[in-house]
């Protein structure tokens, strides 16, 4: 939304940013993820594992629904399962971004089921049921807007200028891990119109 300030016009827009990141460590995952922006309002986390190629049954159920790379989200908590079904003893260990010494959020996400308790608090109208969500739509927000702001406050995020941006993921140590992480960072670009000239924020 256009707003009026100090004798210019403030234009907000998001932008996003998109990480795809080969996994390499077997054990806790550490990725250093830094975009240097005035306000960072959400981040978007998901894995990938190609799928298997075999002709078992089990697996062509599986690939059935495989659609494409981008609409496949691997979750940890079907894992060594022939027919997709959720496995607590592999579900994730803990997610969660660090930023300096702030974490987001305060205690690190424990379990899919708590992820997709903050992907429904940030997005209420989500058509993701909870049953696509542990097989093939696990995905995790962590939403860095300031609590209560309203949507026509500009640079809600926080600022991320000069500072460390980590993702931290761990999954059971006897569960298999996935072989890519994709991230997409939403922020705020700010275009300020004077009657001289334009000024372009990030």
């Amino acid at each position: 939304m256009m707003t009026q300030e100090n004798g210019s016009y403030k234009i907000p827009i998001n932008v996003f940013t998109s990480i795809y990141q080969t996994l390499l460590s077997k054990g806790p995952i550490d990725i250093n993820i830094s975009k240097s922006v005035h306000s960072l309002d959400r981040v978007y986390v998901s894995f990938y594992t190609k799928p298997l190629e075999t002709t078992g049954i089990p697996n062509k159920i599986k690939q059935a629904i495989y659609l494409k790379e981008f609409n496949y989200f691997f979750s940890p908590a079907v894992q060594n399962d022939p027919f997709c079904r959720y496995q607590a003893s592999t579900d994730v260990t803990r997610i969660g971004l660090k930023l300096g010494s702030l974490n987001f959020p305060d205690s690190p996400l424990t379990s899919n089921s708590l992820c997709y308790y903050y992907l429904s608090k940030v997005h209420p109208e989500t058509s993701i049921s909870l049953k696509e969500y542990h097989t093939t739509k696990f995905i995790s927000v962590f939403d860095l807007e300031r609590a209560g702001a309203s949507w026509d406050i500009l640079a809600r995020g926080i600022d991320t200028n000069n500072k460390n941006l980590s993702l931290i993921v761990e999954f059971p140590t006897d569960a298999s891990k996935p072989q890519y992480v994709h991230v997409v960072m939403q922020n705020e670009l700010m275009i300020n119109i004077f009657n001289t000239h334009v000024d372009i924020l990030e």
